[in-house]
């Protein structure tokens, strides 16, 4: 998404909570704020990011990127983790989600504190959407 269309979509969007914009192979800039604000919950100023398909990673300073920036570090899918592991989020290639990881177990409030969509996994849940 161009930074153009962002900021022309961004007023609508914060403004209308049933406004979904799915982005295929990419995680939504319109959650993006809210996915970093989890990763940074327990202080972490360092992303570290990863992208498979063209096999590049490196770590970003938090507060030196715009969420467009990050969004852009990958033209497909990427993960993305806090410098303590805590949690880990990845738009899956070819699909409309993001995976949002973590080691807390009470995850639940911190996906309502941020008014997100989801569902919430355990180990026993298997992630093959082919099934």
């Amino acid at each position: 998404m161009s930074s153009d269309a962002y900021e022309k979509l961004a007023p609508y969007v914060n403004s209308n909570p049933d406004f979904y914009y799915p982005e295929e192979d990419r995680t939504s800039l319109f959650i993006l704020n809210s996915l970093v604000e989890i990763l940074c919950s327990k202080g972490a100023n360092t992303l570290y990011f990863s992208e498979p398909i063209h096999d590049t990673n490196g770590s970003i300073k938090v507060n030196e990127m715009s969420s467009l920036e990050i969004a852009n570090l990958s033209p497909n899918e990427s993960i993305i983790t806090d410098d303590n592991m805590d949690f880990a989020f990845m738009g899956i290639y070819d699909s409309f989600i993001t995976l949002l990881l973590a080691k807390d177990t009470n995850i639940e409030d911190t996906i309502k504190s941020l008014n997100l969509e989801a569902l919430i996994c355990d180990k026993e849940t298997h992630l093959n959407s082919f099934i």
